[in-house]
Parts: structure tokens; sequence; C-alpha cells
């Protein structure tokens, strides 16, 4: 059983309520929010380094078609680049034991509002992958149930195609 999405959801979730509670922060102008914010976001950088390691352990423990598998690389790397923006986030608001100086707001947030973008757009592709492709639905068989696999496509009926269409 694939083990990183028990762990990237930590990330995801704490990552957009330190990034909202520093929005109401400044618009409140209350100092608690922002506080609560750098404690979400500590929890956010924490938790990459267990998303990124578990994504990378279950990708060697998961079957990969040739299109799966250029949208895992999309995943991958906006995970990476997600990764590295929280990381950078927490280390700067770290330095300052969480504030972030009036004249460096607007760039904390413009990075901030690019991290969220670069989290959600990641988040997008990782369900893709599992609720389109199936990825990580099923461990890598043994020689045996892999013959079977490959002679029995996945159905995937159940699921729209990108030509349907609402009516």
């Amino acid at each position: 059983m694939p083990i990183h999405p028990f762990m990237v959801h930590f990330v995801i979730a704490l990552f957009v309520m330190s990034v909202l509670l520093d929005i109401l922060g400044w618009i409140s102008r209350n100092e608690k929010l922002h506080f609560a914010a750098w404690i979400n976001l500590i929890g956010a950088s924490i938790g990459t380094l267990l998303a990124i390691s578990s994504g990378l352990w279950d990708k060697n423990h998961i079957l990969l078609t040739t299109e799966s598998g250029k949208i895992m690389e999309i995943h991958e790397s906006l995970a990476f680049i997600s990764a590295c923006l929280i990381n950078l986030l927490a280390l700067w608001r770290s330095g300052k034991r969480g504030l972030i100086l009036k004249r460096f707001r607007l760039i904390y947030l413009i990075i901030s509002l690019v991290g969220l973008g670069t989290v959600l757009s990641g988040a997008f592709y990782g369900g893709k992958l599992v609720f389109h492709y199936k990825t990580g639905i099923r461990s890598i068989p043994n020689s045996k149930e892999s013959e079977r696999l490959k002679s029995k496509p996945i159905d995937n009926s159940f699921y729209p195609s990108s030509d349907d269409t609402l009516r």
C-alpha cells in the first residue's frame, strides 16, 4: 500500500492554512494569526520531507504506463518546486522568529501564492494519477500476475473520457 497519499495531505492542508492565516492576519492586523500561520508553515515544511521521501519510495513500487509516467514527471516536478518554496518560506520566517517585516510582506505574499499554486497543481496531477490512471491502486505484481494484467486492460468505463461532454 502506498504511503505517500497519507503524508501529502498534511502538507497541503498545513500550507493552505498557513497562507490563509497570514492573509487574515494582515487584514485583521492580528499577530496571533501570523504566529498560527508560522506554526502551520513549520509543520508543512517538516511534512515536505516525509511527503517527498514517501513519494519517491512509492514511485519505485507502482506500475506506470508511458502516459501515466508523463503525468508522474509533472507531479514530481511540481512537488519539488513546492517543497523548495515551502522550505524557503519556513527558513525565511524562522530567521525572524516567525515575523515578516512590513517591507517584505508583498514579496512573501507573492512567493506564498506561487507556492500555493504549485502545491494545488501538484495535488491535481497526483489526483489524476490515482483516479484517472489508477496509479498506486495495485502494487507491482509478480511475473505471473504481470503477464495476466498485460493481457487485460484496466476498465475505465466508470470515468468519463476527455471527449465526453456534460449534458
